[in-house]
Order: C-alpha cells, then structure tokens, then sequence
C-alpha cells in the first residue's frame, strides 16, 4: 500500500477534501474487484484440486451397463481406424518384415507384442536401485511418436506400450482396441493399467493382451476378454487369472495386486489413432472412453466433472480479466492524475489519524487561521525514495 502526503495551500482546504475523497472512492472502487478477483481464484483452486481427483479428466467418459456390447465386435458409436490412412501405410514399414503367417492369427499377434516390447528394456522402463525418478512422458496417441521416444530412451509407461501395439496391429489389418482398468475412480488413490484388446474372428471374441509383460491376460488357462478377466476378478475366480508370455522373461508385477486393477474397466471409442485422434479436451477428433458398470460398480461422475470443468474455467477467466481490468485501470488512472497526487515508493503504516484525513486537513486549517500574521502558505511536497522535493 502506498500513502499519500496532503499539504493545505491557504483556503483549498475544500478541494483538498474533495480530492481525497475521490482518492477514497478510487480505491475502494479498486479493492472491491480485487477482491472479488481473489474470491474467483479461490473457487477455480477448488475446482482444480477436486478434478485431481477425477481419472480421465481432458474428454468425455460414456457409462453403459449391457455386457454384450463390450463382447461385440464394435461398440456403439465406435469410428474404426481407416486402413488406407496415410500414416497407418507409412507405419507399416515397421511391421512388414514381422509378417510370418497370416493364416496364423494368434501366431502373428505374438511376433508383434515380443517386437513392441523389445523396444524397450526392463532397465529402461523400471527406475534401477538409486537411480533418480526420472518423469514419463506421455504426450501423444501416435505410435510413430511414440516408437521414437521408445527408441531414444525416453521413459514411458504402459500407456505408449498400448498405443504403439495397436498401431502395428492396426498396420498389418488386425483389428484393436486400447483398454483401460483401474481398481478406482478416485485418481489420488488409484492403481491404473493400460492393455489393448484384440478381435479374433475365428473365436468370435475380443482376447487382453498386455504388451507391457508381453503376455495374453489368461482365465483358467485360455486367452479371455477383458470383460472374462473382470467376471474371474470380481466373482472370486482371482486365482484363474494369470499370463502367457510365450517364451519372453520380462518383470511381471505381482499377481495379487494385478487382479485387484480389474473392477473399472474403461474402452476407447476409436482405434483411430492414424487418423489424428487424440486424447484432449478440444477437438473433433477426440478420444472419448465407455466405462461399463457392472452389478455394484458406481457410474463415471461425468457430469460432476463437466460442472467442476465450467466452474474453473469460469472463475480462472474472471479472475484473470478483473486482475487486468484494475491493473490497467490504475495504470490509466495515475498516468492522467499523476501531476496531481504522488505516492511514496515507500509503505507506510497507518498509525493514528492519517495525514490525508479531513481531521489533518482541519488542524492544519485551525492552526494557520489561529496564527498571527499571513496565511502560511504551504508549498505541495513530494516524496521519492523518502527524500522531500519542494516545487
């Protein structure tokens, strides 16, 4: 806060009040939208730190409590990646020399999750005893992206796993899906797993592949939907749920705890990830997600979201335009005024009867009036750095 210092020049003693009334006017014009400012900033941190709490918070999460139609071979309203899509061609280049059967649908699903998870190393994607944490990244849904942070070093976490075995699945006409499950919606508290599901005409059925342990997701020693891992996980058939990993000796995490992930099970609406859709809160091209409810399974707080998501951008916004519309209005307002009122570079505390008041003004007038002699004139003063100027 910055204080005013206010010499009586003669009988101007009236203007003089008049111009600090103004003064009190201005800023107490000023404070109040500062205030409501700071009120607005306070409800957007609300809003932000219970979005915290929200698991897949940047797009649209769809409830659907039918099982048959994670069981088909399309969701509804799902957009299936374009086989001719310029990039989807381009990628093929990695996947070409992978062919070995095409008669053999299991066979070649296999030689591709082993060529997926040999781009990235075990002492790669696990943080080594003393190493530091190093951050993920995990800023894109384009397999070619993301293989070329696989293959400069970059760490990253099951969700590039997923996104880069669909691609290549995708490459070679196997049809994909990315899934997601977590053992809550509570993301503070969450343990969260990244899988892809593939379709198998022949079965008639979706199988869990889970490219992170190179592996299919098994239930009593058959390769099972994701929707079969969740029935074994919930109906007290945990023990039946295990891996094949087909000959690779990469870490399994343990059983007990990957089991316990299987009771919120989320499944991308497109595979259309050559096609430029993408994980985000704009866009048309926007992955959205279908989270099934089963017996017991509280529904996605979608519409909670939504509402906590206008109530921050709402009250960020405001809080924003009212800091500058006072900024700049000060800043206009001293640069028309400045001739008439300084401030100290200063700050002063505020003890007793402040030398701006009409209390000081009063006494200044009663002691020149009750004093032999003139008027006293007394010259306007200014401060700078604490140091008086005379003019």
């Amino acid at each position: 806060m910055c204080s005013i210092t206010c010499f009586v020049e003669g009988g101007s003693s009236h203007k003089k009040e008049l111009e600090i009334r103004v003064l009190g006017s201005i800023s107490n014009y000023y404070r109040s939208i500062l205030l409501t400012a700071a009120l607005m900033t306070l409800v957007a941190a609300i809003c932000f730190s219970q979005l915290k709490h929200f698991q897949l918070v940047r797009t649209i999460v769809h409830d659907l409590s039918d099982p048959k139609m994670f069981e088909q071979a399309e969701l509804p309203g799902f957009i299936q990646q374009s086989p001719n899509a310029p990039q989807l061609l381009d990628f093929r280049r990695h996947t070409a020399p992978l062919v070995v059967n095409a008669n053999d649908l299991i066979a070649q699903i296999i030689v591709i999750q082993h060529w997926v998870r040999a781009q990235e190393s075990d002492k790669q994607f696990y943080r080594q005893p003393g190493q530091q944490p190093v951050p993920t990244i995990d800023n894109t849904e384009e397999p070619e992206r993301y293989l070329e942070q696989q293959r400069q070093g970059v760490r990253s976490a099951c969700r590039r796993f997923s996104y880069i075995l669909t691609g290549a699945l995708l490459s070679l006409g196997i049809n994909a899906r990315v899934v997601s499950v977590s053992d809550s919606l509570n993301s503070s508290t969450v343990l969260a797993h990244n899988l892809v599901e593939v379709w198998i005409p022949k079965w008639d059925k979706w199988i869990l592949v889970d490219p992170t342990v190179d592996a299919f997701v098994l239930v009593n020693g058959r390769p099972a939907s994701l929707l079969e891992v969740y029935a074994a996980a919930t109906c007290g058939q945990q023990a039946g749920i295990s891996f094949d990993q087909h000959g690779s000796h990469y870490r399994l995490p343990p059983l007990d705890q990957y089991r316990s992930l299987f009771r919120h099970l989320y499944v991308a609406r497109t595979n259309a990830i050559f096609d430029g859709y993408h994980y985000g809160l704009f866009g048309a091209k926007r992955i959205e997600f279908v989270h099934y409810v089963g017996p017991g399974i509280e529904p996605y707080p979608q519409h909670t979201k939504e509402l906590l998501l206008i109530g921050f951008a709402l009250s960020a916004g405001s809080a924003s335009f009212l800091t500058i519309w006072c900024l700049v209005g000060l800043l206009f307002w001293l640069a028309k005024n400045g001739k008439a009122f300084r401030f100290s570079s200063v700050a002063a505390s505020w003890d007793g009867v402040p030398p701006c008041s009409g209390a000081a003004v009063a006494s200044s007038i009663g002691a020149s009036s009750s004093s032999k002699g003139p008027p006293i004139l007394v010259k306007p003063q200014y401060e700078f750095g604490g140091r008086a100027a005379s003019t």
